[in-house]
Parts: C-alpha cells; sequence; structure tokens
C-alpha cells in the first residue's frame, strides 16, 4: 500500500518518570507515574499522524537489539509502516531518560546515538515518491535527496526545526513548511519580532512558517497571511514530545489540502491532548477525538488510560 506521508529520523527509547515538581539538589519527590516508550522527534510526529488514521511510514535506522525490535513493533501499534526501517546489526538503541513535572518541566538524561547513519543508499525513491508528504528533523544527504524526491511528484515536505544551526536553516529551500520552536526563533532571531523572523524565513524559500511557543501558542505566516493561535489550556501532565506531534500532526491538514492556520489548529489539538499524558505515545488521540476537543473543547480520556496502562508494562512486556 502507498503511503501518504514519510518520516526520516532517528528513535529512541523513553523511560519516563513523572512527579509534581522537579526537586533541587538532595530533594526527594513522590513518583505520580512511569512509563516505558519511545521518542525522537520525527519518529514521534509519525506515530501521532498514524493514530490520526494516515497511511504514514517511518524511514530510519534501529538497533538489532530488544529495544530496537520493541521501537519497530510499536510504530505498527500506532499505525506507522516499517517495511523500510533499516537494522543496524552493529547498533544498539539509544535510550533517554525521562524526569517531567506537572508545571510542564523536564530533565533529559541521554546516552547519544549508537547506530550507523542512515544514507542515501538506503533509501528507495520510488516509495518515497509514491507518498505525498514528508517529514524531516535534520539536515543531510538522505533528507535532501528525499525532499527533492518528494518535490519531483508535487508533494510537500514540513521540517521540524526545534533548535537552531546553520545547516537547520540550510533546510528551508527545500522545505514547503518551515516549523521551528522558540528555541530556534530566540537563538536565530533574537530581538527580531516575530513577524520579521516569519518574513525572513519565507524569503529564503518556506510557503509556510510557524513559530511555536509553548503555552504562548503560535505565530504563522503562509501565503502573505499572518496569524496567531492561543495554547490550549489544558491539565499538564507532561510536555515531552509536545512539538513532536504537533508536527506530524501538521501534514493530516497538509495532506487534505486546509490552510496553514486550519492545519495549526488541529496540530496544536493533538499537542493539548498529549500534554494531558506522560511520555510522546500514551496520550496520542484519534481524529474523532481530536476533532471533537478542537470544535467544542469536549474530551473524553477514557481511551488514554488504556495506553496509559500498556505504557506502564516494560518493554518485554509490550507484546
Amino acid at each position: 500500500m502507498n503511503m501518504k506521508a514519510i518520516g526520516i529520523g532517528g528513535g529512541v527509547a523513553d523511560m519516563l518518570v513523572n512527579i509534581d515538581k522537579l526537586p533541587t539538589y538532595n530533594q526527594g519527590a513522590r513518583l505520580l507515574m512511569q512509563s516505558y516508550q519511545y521518542g525522537g522527534k520525527v519518529p514521534s510526529g509519525m506515530a501521532a499522524l498514524g493514530r490520526l488514521g494516515v497511511p504514514c511510514a517511518m524511514i530510519g535506522v534501529v538497533g538489532d537489539d530488544s529495544l530496537g525490535h520493541a521501537q519497530l513493533r510499536d510504530y505498527q501499534r500506532n499505525g506507522v509502516d516499517v517495511s523500510q526501517m533499516v537494522v543496524d546489526p552493529e547498533g544498539t538503541t539509544p535510550l533517554c531518560m525521562v524526569l517531567s513535572d506537572r508545571e510542564g518541566s523536564r530533565n533529559i538524561l541521554y546516552n547519544g546515538m549508537r547506530c550507523r547513519p542512515l544514507t542515501v543508499a538506503d533509501l528507495d525513491e520510488s516509495f518515497i515518491k509514491s507518498a505525498q508528504a514528508l517529514l524531516l528533523s535534520s539536515y543531510g544527504e538522505p533528507e535532501i535527496q528525499a525532499a527533492k524526491w518528494i518535490h519531483e511528484v508535487g508533494g510537500k515536505v514540513a521540517f521540524d526545526a526545534d533548535g537552531y544551526s546553520e545547516k537547520i536553516e540550510a533546510m528551508i529551500p527545500y522545505t514547503d513548511a518551515f516549523i521551528p520552536s522558540e528555541f530556534y526563533y530566540e537563538s536565530r532571531y533574537h530581538g527580531v519580532s516575530h513577524r520579521e523572523a516569519l518574513a525572513d524565513i519565507v524569503s529564503r524559500g518556506a510557503e509556510t512558517a510557524i513559530i511555536t511557543l509553548g503555552d504562548k501558542g503560535l505565530v504563522g505566516l503562509s501565503k502573505g497571511e499572518y496569524f496567531e493561535l492561543p495554547a490550549h489550556k489544558v491539565s499538564v501532565v507532561d510536555t515531552t514530545g509536545a512539538g513532536d506531534v504537533f508536527h506530524g500532526s501538521f501534514l493530516y491538514g497538509l495532506l487534505a489540502g486546509w490552510d496553514a492556520k486550519e492545519c495549526a489548529r488541529l496540530s496544536s489539538g493533538v499537542s493539548a491532548i498529549k500534554c494531558m499524558s506522560i511520555g510522546g505515545r500514551a496520550g496520542l488521540p484519534t481524529y474523532d477525538v481530536v476533532r471533537r476537543y478542537v470544535d467544542t473543547g469536549e474530551i473524553d480520556l477514557a481511551w488514554m488510560k488504556e495506553r496509559e496502562a500498556f505504557y506502564s508494562q516494560s518493554y518485554d512486556a509490550q507484546q
């Protein structure tokens, strides 16, 4: 089956614990939740898109270990095709330990990438050209080649620019929807207004530019239209992965032909609902759930409790 959207990026295993407030030195805290999930900017984005019901696929490298194979199963559990994933026989799966609190703060410990990098030779041109949208988060030869192939068939490229670097900025000409975080904005455009920053991004080749601002909402510019959207007010459990799932779910509207503001409106709803649970996977809603929430503010969280219970199991128990 042809995929409507493809993501390229690296994933990690996330061991998560959630408390009321991050402690200071030599302080303790009561554990409220613990969870065993998977993360990564593009991987969580594609999991969000898969949960929304869009046929999508991940391309990346996982280690040939128990966590690597468990990660592949979790992609499929969330509706993401893994037929183009590469298993590195010498690689091991990166691990993150995430401590988050109910005030929206978190600390992350990470052991670094332990798999070989993806190469252009790993990419199947016909598979990528069968899609209509591509999600990227890093600069490299595979990402540039994939973007060129998608554009050759009239598809769209969205880019998750979480942090600033010159290499990330170099991806703007290959991108239709360039979506930096507030951290990117502060590093690259400190002292420059949001409107000016957005205009600069668009002048470099992107059709749409959106700056996500956490609990302050977002600002965007697309086809000459400037817009702002406030953040949803929810009871935050954990913000881990909120930006990742925003970028992935943005593709839903992009594929449907919506304007950028409406795409962002749905994506903001997905991020808000995600923040009501721990980690980047447990709180991912279906389309019907997020549509109802965005339109009415109503949400039934029974499904979320079931997903939280599943991810509270150890990695080995998640079969």
